[in-house]
């Protein structure tokens, strides 16, 4: 062709190539996001109902073997179910105010519901970043949840082995 710089083509194919390239690790990044969301929210759910359940199991054994075990044991049981709880619920304010913030967010946005282009971009921003900070929320997952499990079995094995230990005549802690 007359005119053409010798090797155009072939940089053109090259920026196509790049930006081909670039497009697709977009698409798999938001895909990555997308999918870490919705595993984030279902095991979060899941996740409340056992520990729910757990509390709610060792309480209920605990008001009916209280009065039967040692001082020293009702006062190591509370301790450690005090630090298990305070753990879980850390993780779950923390949830509450991310969740918090993109309800404000969200509700700012809708002030510019009068203009179509910039609400949409807005509100589809505002819910990628919600994403991506519930993935990074993740980073913190296991510094409040292993010790809330942790403390929480000891609790219980603390009080299951003194209920124990009442009924077969075993020494208690005293």
């Amino acid at each position: 062709m007359v005119g053409e710089q010798p090797g155009g083509f072939m940089r053109a194919l090259t920026a196509a190539s790049a930006a081909a390239q670039e497009a697709h690790q977009k698409d798999v990044r938001d895909k990555l996001i997308e999918i870490h969301s919705k595993t984030f929210s279902t095991a979060a759910a899941y996740d409340n109902a056992v520990m729910l359940g757990g509390y709610v199991a060792f309480f209920a054994l605990w008001g009916g073997v209280q009065q039967s075990v040692t001082p020293m044991c009702r006062l190591l049981t509370a301790g450690l179910m005090a630090v298990s709880l305070m753990c879980y619920i850390a993780w779950q304010i923390l949830q509450m105010l991310t969740r918090q913030f993109y309800e404000f967010r969200c509700a700012a946005i809708l002030k510019n519901a009068h203009d179509p282009v910039k609400f949409n971009a807005d509100w589809l921003k505002a819910g990628k970043d919600f994403e991506i900070t519930g993935a990074r929320l993740m980073r913190f997952w296991p510094f409040l949840f292993v010790p809330a499990v942790l403390f929480g079995f000891a609790g219980a094995g603390t009080l299951a082995y003194n209920a124990l230990a009442v009924a077969l005549g075993w020494p208690q802690l005293s």
